[in-house]
């Protein structure tokens, strides 16, 4: 008891230490100035930090707000379970916008009721936690609260085991694919008729990355063609049963788990396995730039150093891949870029490494009088992690 209440003390002092900081250099805000976002739970690889979403927020306003840095670079949070301040820089080579807030509150660790009845009532400006569509369409409601998209380059796919029977077969992998059910997976991300969290995916390389394939057909269920496939195989349909890994802990996913369940006998519950023997056949996963480079999502899923990591389940370790990941690199023309890195992207569809989900459109709420123009106008989003929270562009305006 004594611990915790010394805990709660620290944290407490810095906080007050950190207000004293910002009043004496004239920062603080009024009510309206202060833009209060928050984020998911702390990450679980690391209880130090927050999520690796949130950390990218952080760089990506790092030039136009004072971001505190540890001597060896790492960001400073003020409690890394709770909350960082951030508080906009004096000086600044581009201007910000028109009300743009003095002080941005960014708090971790918040489950889905709690921020509903904080957008309700006001206590939040701006969400980035994703919830389910039901509690969306619920302050969608609120004749205070807008809905928004977070158009970044996430995914969601669920990669398959290209070394491990029966999902070595690419025959096998494709009667997978074909035989998923792609409407019924994206009807449980739907809000409304406007927003969902969620659209088709074309493969690998998602939009505005050198690489994407706008001409690629998007992936449907195909049981007829799922057969064939299955026959050109040569395993089985009944030989072995296909392991999936438990669908992740996000809340609007939860429904996601059956969709794919038909088409194996077990699933398994989440974890990160890092043997090709104990590694499912079938595992899901979220990928996302995190910077406006292809190299940045292919070298992490599809590359053979990757493999065993989270995002790389597939076991996918052709040199082929590899040759072709890293003459990219080296490619300085853009058009060349763009032409090797569609031809690659083709390539890694052939070979199935992955059931292409769909691509991630995060629907956010916020407070009607704050504008945040990369998640309003999908010209000017961002395509890179947390690239749509540069908060010195948003504008507040006045609270009802």
């Amino acid at each position: 008891m004594r611990r915790r209440a010394r805990a709660r003390a620290r944290r407490t002092g810095r906080r007050l230490a950190l207000a004293a900081v910002l009043g004496a250099a004239g920062c603080e805000p009024a009510e309206r100035r202060l833009l209060r976002v928050n984020d998911a739970a702390i990450g679980e690889l690391d209880p130090h930090k927050a999520s690796d979403y949130a950390d990218f927020i952080l760089m990506m306003n790092a030039y136009n707000f004072l971001v505190r840095t540890a001597p060896d670079g790492s960001l400073v949070l003020d409690d890394p379970r709770e909350l960082t301040l951030l508080s906009r820089a004096a000086v600044h080579h581009r201007p910000f916008a028109a009300g743009a807030p003095e002080i941005v509150r960014l708090k971790y660790s918040m489950a889905v009721p709690t921020v509903r009845a904080l957008m309700a009532r006001g206590g939040d400006e701006i969400t980035r936690l994703s919830m389910p569509p039901e509690v969306l369409r619920a302050l969608a409601r609120s004749p205070d609260v807008e809905l928004a998209h977070d158009r970044g380059t996430s995914s969601f796919f669920i990669m398959l085991h290209t070394r491990r029977p029966p999902t070595d077969d690419v025959h096998f992998r494709r009667a997978l694919a074909q035989a998923f059910d792609y409407d019924a997976l994206l009807r449980l991300l739907r809000v409304d008729e406007e927003f969902a969290g969620g659209v088709p995916s074309r493969g690998p390389v998602p939009p505005r990355l050198p690489g994407h394939d706008p001409e690629a057909p998007f992936p449907e269920r195909d049981l007829e063609a799922a057969r064939r496939a299955l026959a050109r195989s040569r395993y089985a349909p009944d030989e072995h049963p296909v392991e999936i890994l438990g669908f992740g802990s996000r809340q609007h996913r939860a429904g996601v788990a059956p969709v794919p369940a038909e088409h194996g006998r077990d699933r398994h519950p989440g974890g990160h396995r890092r043997r090709p023997e104990t590694t499912p056949h079938a595992n899901t996963v979220d990928v996302s730039a995190c910077s406006p480079d292809p190299d940045s999502i292919l070298t992490a899923m599809y590359h053979s150093e990757s493999t065993g990591s989270s995002s790389a389940m597939s076991w996918l370790q052709d040199p082929a891949v590899d040759a072709r990941i890293e003459a990219g690199r080296a490619i300085l023309d853009p058009a060349a870029r763009e032409r090797h890195d569609r031809e690659l992207n083709r390539n890694l569809v052939a070979r199935q490494p992955a059931i292409f989900g769909y691509r991630t459109t995060t629907v956010v709420a916020r407070q009607r009088f704050v504008r945040a123009p990369r998640l309003e106008d999908a010209s000017r989003a961002v395509p890179t992690t947390g690239g749509n929270y540069v908060f010195g562009e948003y504008s507040l305006g006045t609270p009802p």
